[in-house]
Order: structure tokens, then sequence, then C-alpha cells
């Protein structure tokens, strides 16, 4: 139990450096930077007491224990992991259903407001347009974050097919609020559409180029020479 506690830190160091922004990564975790992890962090701070435990947590604790300890060996093995499963899932687990329920407002937010949180916090002034333009920026550079990471082809012309997916839970929130519904009618004109399999903390942009091939791409080219243009081939043709 004591390698659990004192592996935390890890735990959030892992996490912090999972969500905080990467070059060559087509994600963005919003509100994953660590400044802004660190800024949530001192807006819940714990209530609890720590000279004793929740109640609810003893009683947890105790139910589990007392499971175990009834194990018959004839009919069941004792798990070698239960007191890892302990802290894991039933004292852990009770902090984190804990926080969450006690700061639901705060934490259980969509994308937008979410979007919005991160503007706030490094805003010296902020006002709802400024918001928005940054929540719509943030929509601009998802759109760029999802091109194709090869150059343009040569030759014909090719068309790139946008999509994009959001859930429906933002549209039943924001019907009525005309300034948002901008934002939705945004994405659905770079080919956005409702998806019921998609979470409100998300929005997910594609963009792909279909029908080419590796003789499309410069540096796999053969070479060409015409009476107007003279091309070498590819270095890796």
């Amino acid at each position: 139990m004591e390698d659990k506690i004192d592996d935390i830190d890890d735990k959030l160091s892992s996490l912090r450096s999972t969500y905080k922004s990467h070059s060559g990564t087509s994600t963005h975790y919003v509100l994953g930077e660590p400044q802004y992890l660190e800024k949530i962090n001192k807006n819940i701070p714990y209530t609890g007491g720590v000279l004793s435990l929740d109640s609810k947590l003893s009683e947890n604790i105790y139910n589990e224990v007392l499971k175990y300890a009834n194990i018959k060996e004839a009919e069941e093995v004792k798990d070698s992991s239960f007191f890892s499963d302990l802290f894991d899932k039933t004292i852990m687990g009770y902090f984190k259903n804990d926080v969450a329920e006690k700061n639901q407002s705060a934490l259980d937010i969509d994308i937008f407001k979410a979007l919005e949180k991160e503007y706030s916090f490094d805003a010296q002034n902020v006002n709802s347009e400024d918001k928005l333009r940054y929540v719509s920026d943030a929509i601009n550079d998802s759109v760029e974050l999802a091109n194709p990471f090869i150059e343009n082809p040569i030759g014909e012309e090719k068309h790139p097919i946008f999509a994009a997916s959001y859930s429906p839970e933002l549209m039943k929130t924001y019907q009525n609020d005309e300034k948002h519904m901008e934002l939705i009618n945004k994405i659905y004109d770079l080919g956005g559409r409702e998806n019921d399999l998609m979470s409100k903390y998300e929005i997910q942009f594609y963009k792909a180029i279909y029908a080419i091939s590796a003789q499309d791409l410069s540096k796999f080219a053969p070479a060409k020479e015409s009476e107007t243009d003279t091309q070498s081939a590819g270095a890796y043709y």
C-alpha cells in the first residue's frame, strides 16, 4: 500500500505529459496544459478531514476486507492483487467520484465551455465575444491539424474530403443560444454532423485525399520532360 501512495506523484506526472501538447500530434487536449491543470487543482481544494476517514469510505474498505476474509480456500483462491485493487478501486475510486460529484459544475463541462475556460485562464480581461472568438479560432486550428501529413499531390487537382463529428448534446444545449449555434453551424459547414457515439467533451475533424498514388507525390514521381517543362525524378523513385 505504501508503494501505491508513493506512485501517485509519478502517475500525476505521467498524466501531465500525456495531455500536454506535443509536436507531430493531431490531437488537442483542451485544458490539458500543465498550467491549466494546476489552476483547476487550486480552484478545487480538498474539503475532507485529515485525521479521520469519511464514513462511506470506511464502510467501503470494511466491506471489501470482509469479503476477502470470508473467501474459503477450498472454494476460491484469494487474489494476490486484492490490496492493489483495494487502493486503486475502493480508495482512489472513492475520491475520484467524490471530487466529480462535489465539483460537477466546474468539471463536467462540454467542449465549448472547456475552451472558454481555457481562454479565461489566459486572458486579463474576459468578455463573452472574445471567448467565442477563441473557440472559433480553436476550431480553425483543429481543422488544420486534420490535414493529411503529405504534400499537395502534383498533376491533376485532387479534391479533399472534409468531415467532422460532434455530440447531439451540443445541439440540445445550445439550440436557443445564437452565438454558440454559429459555432455549431461553422462545424456543420466543414462537414460536421451529429454523431451519437461522440461525447459532449470532444469534436473530431477529418480530412482525406483519395485516389492518389505514390507517383502523385514529388519525391516518388518519375522524371518528366515536355516542350515547356523538365522535371527530374523524385528522390525515392
